[in-house]
Parts: structure tokens; sequence; C-alpha cells
């Protein structure tokens, strides 16, 4: 019997990206080795990734019987998180239950009374005093960082102060997950990993939950203790492709020189790619990471008009965006381009400013993302959308790829044109050349699997439950 059960909670639906890419829960893997760092035994469940429907995870947790079980939350699956909870509460009555992540770290009381603690922002320190505390029989309430379940909701504890040294909570647990779950269809090797190596953001942009949620002082692994991870990865799982999802992984320029080199001078040989924004390339620091094996960048260049920019505060302007592309392209490094429709107020012909930047930088891979108000977010609170204390939301479709709530005056049914125009507008002769250049057919055969296992998915009975309505609270 483990001391900890983490789940990584089921899907309630599949999109359309879930055949493009995924990865193992990073939280659950920082979190739970940490927690094993201390003493704790641990087991991650990762009914996301395994397609395990809610009522068999819920018989799973109630059959391993442990002391403190934790899930991490996100507005797309809270249907099938919220059920999870209800049940557990009732099956496991001893049991604490723990939330963590980005919804329940602004919408507690949408888990009220199930949940016992919920853990905001980062998880590994806090959620080891949890632990300590509640198998040590000692009381919850001096832990900060915490909302602890009261008589009528939850009370907040105060703020913790950031991980400052992430060296010394940095041992993910690699081995309680199933490291064949790691794809990104871009990628050019196999076996694959995803990693965080940073947390926090210098910037501000009114779409985005990570500064409210990790702040805003960017915190780095130290190079070192980075690249002993990925000689690890390599020695045990023979990882040869590694995915960054950092929000900027280039914001400190002087650690990717570090890093950098230290992928040269280890021989490590690794094929890689990585998330950052425009303001933070260069062409030296490109050359290097092309050197060093990186072969993608993506970009968050989501708008081609400049006051849709400042009135998200993104503060870049169009020129960067261009220039930044044109960098990248020069280092022999691809681009991944992420472009975003439905800002508040934006009119067709400012979208159509985007789909011109687009074709202009002309990206390797393109996705536009519909502008969606997740909770915490600046614009979340400037719509007002705090105060709704509902329990109606249609949280499955909260995503990045349907209209959830209508933002500007451009109907659903002109986004979804507009959407497509924008694919063509990139996706020229030019574009196929690219493709099928960058594409080796082990990478193409890979994809071409991934999309037969989406099909499945929607076709099979065993995966029904997923396109059910989960919502009325039956398993």
């Amino acid at each position: 019997m483990p001391n900890i059960l983490l789940i990584n909670p089921p899907p309630s639906i599949i999109s359309n990206s879930d055949f493009r890419f995924q990865n193992v829960p990073l939280s659950l893997v920082y979190v739970g080795g940490y927690a094993r760092k201390q003493g704790f035994s641990v087991k991650i469940l990762d009914a996301y990734n395994g397609l395990i429907p809610p009522r068999r995870v819920i018989g799973m947790a109630e059959k391993m019987n442990p002391d403190i079980v934790g899930i991490t939350c996100d507005a797309t699956r809270f249907d099938n998180i919220r059920l999870i909870f209800k049940h557990l509460r009732e099956r496991l009555p001893n049991a604490l239950l723990v939330a963590g992540g980005s919804f329940p770290s602004f919408r507690q009381n949408d888990l009220f009374p199930w949940v016992d603690v919920i853990v905001k922002g980062e998880g590994e320190a806090s959620f080891a005093e949890i632990a300590a505390n509640f198998l040590g029989k000692k009381p919850l309430d001096g832990i900060k960082g915490v909302f602890l379940k009261g008589e009528a909701g939850y009370v907040y504890s105060g703020d913790r102060q950031p991980i400052l040294d992430l060296d010394s909570y940095f041992y993910p647990a690699w081995d309680l997950v199933n490291m064949r779950h790691n794809f990104f269809f871009w990628g050019r090797k196999a076996p694959v990993a995803t990693m965080v190596s940073s947390r926090g953001c210098p910037e501000d942009c009114a779409y985005c939950a990570l500064p409210p949620l990790w702040g805003h002082r960017h915190r780095q692994l130290s190079a070192g203790r980075l690249l002993d991870e990925l000689e690890h990865l390599k020695k045990t799982y023979g990882t040869r492709e590694i995915y960054f999802k950092d929000n900027l992984f280039t914001c400190n320029k002087a650690w990717v020189t570090e890093f950098c080199e230290g992928l040269l001078k280890r021989g490590l040989k690794l094929s890689w790619s990585c998330g950052t924004g425009v303001k933070y390339v260069n062409p030296e620091i490109l050359g290097l990471m092309k050197k060093a094996g990186c072969h993608t960048i993506n970009f968050g260049f989501e708008s081609g008009n400049q006051k849709i920019l400042d009135s998200v505060d993104k503060t870049v302007t169009v020129e960067q965006n261009l220039i930044a592309a044109e960098m990248t392209r020069k280092a022999g490094i691809n681009i991944f381009g992420f472009f975003m429709m439905g800002f508040p107020g934006e009119t067709r012909e400012q979208i159509e400013d985007t789909i011109n930047l687009a074709a202009k930088i002309s990206p390797d891979v393109v996705m536009y993302a519909m502008v969606t108000p997740f909770p915490g977010t600046r614009l979340w609170y400037s719509l007002g959308l705090d105060k709704d204390a509902k329990e109606a939301w249609a949280w499955k479709d909260y995503n990045w790829y349907k209209r959830t709530l209508s933002l500007s005056p451009v109907t659903p049914a002109e986004l979804g044109e507009l959407k497509h125009k924008g694919m063509q507008a990139v996706r020229t002769w030019k574009y196929w050349l690219r493709y099928v250049t960058n594409f080796t057919p082990m990478m193409l055969a890979r994809q071409a699997w991934r999309v037969l296992w989406t099909v499945k998915i929607y076709l099979s009975p065993r995966y029904r439950w997923i396109r059910k309505d989960v919502s009325k609270g039956t398993v």
C-alpha cells in the first residue's frame, strides 16, 4: 500500500491534438519524485495516457487504499476530476484528498466539499510538507501556499515563497510512469522524453495563467543538473529526443550558452526542441543551439495586428516576430508557429492581419488556437468570469481548439472559415517541400500510427465513456 497515490485524471474528450503530442504527467513526476526523496512510498496512476475510465480509476484507488490521494487538475478534465473526487470521498473516508494545478488554484470552491487541501502553484515543497504533517498526525494549518477546507469553503494559508533553488527539488520519478507515452510529431528521433527546466515568466500576457501560478521571477535548473538528468535519461531509457516545455527556454542567454556548450562537451548527441519568445533569441544563440542539436523552436507569435498585441500586453511588435523568424530560419532551425484568433473585440480584418503574418513567416508547423479565458488569467478576471459561481460550465469544451465564449464580433462560423484560410495560407508548395525534407520515414510512420490510434479511440466501444457526458455524476 503506497503512502501516496498521485492521479493524472482521464480525458473528458479526445481533441484533434491528441494524436500530435502527448507526454507523461510532469507535475506528478516532479512532485512524486520529491515526496519519494523525503521517504514516502509513492505511486502514479496515469489514467490520461492509459485511457482509464473514471469508474476504473475510482476502483483502482480504492483497492490501493492510500493514505493520501493527489490529483492534478485542469479545466478541460474537470468533469471527470470532480466525479473521481466525489466517489473517493465516499470510498476512502480516512484518506486525505489533495488537488493541485492551475484550475483549483483559482476555482477552489468547485471542489467543495470533497477535497481536503488544494495546493496553489508549485507543489513539491507544499505537498511534501502536507504528507509529513498528515502522516505524522500534525496540523496542516501552518503550511503556506495551500487552501484548507473549512465549514463553508476553503481558507487560504497565505503565499509560499517560490522555489529559488530548483536543483534541490528536482528528483523526477521517471520510473513511476510509462515513458513510451511521450510523443510529439515534429520530433526527429525516438525514444522521446519531455521536460520542464524552468519556472516563472517575466512577461504578463493577459491570456496566460503561468505568471499568476508560478510568479514573474524566472528560475531555472542549473545547466549542470539538467545535463546530468539528460545523461540519466539516455543511459536508463535510451532517450534520443527531448522536448523542453518551458515557456521561455532562452530567457537567460548565459544559461543557454552554458547548456549548449555542455551538451557538446559531453557528446550526448541529443535531438531537441523548445519553446521561447521572439525577444529572447539572437543569431549567436540560435547558431549555438543548432550546433547542440536543436531542430525546432516553438514561438507564440499570436497576432499580426499591433493593436491586438498591445491589448493583451504581448510586449512585442509585429516586426520583432518577423525578425526572430528570419533569424531562426537562417540558423537552420525549424519554426513551430502559434497564432490565436478571437481576442476580445478582434475584427475580421485584424484576424486577416494574423493570417498574412503567418504566410510571411511560413512556419514549418502551424497552429491556430481560439482565445480562451482560462481561470486565473487576467483575461478571465477582466471579463468578470471570476464572479460566476455557477457549476454549469461546459469544462470539457474549455480548450484552445473550440470557441467557448464569444469575445469578438466574428461569428464561430467565420472563425472556422478564417482558421481554414490561415492553414491554407501557410501550406504552400514550399511548406510541403520542407515537410517532406524534414520528416524522416520513421517520423511519418509514427505520425500515421498515432492517427490510426486516434481513429480507434473514436470508433471503439471500449472507449465510448470518453464521448459520454460525465457531468451527471454517474460512473
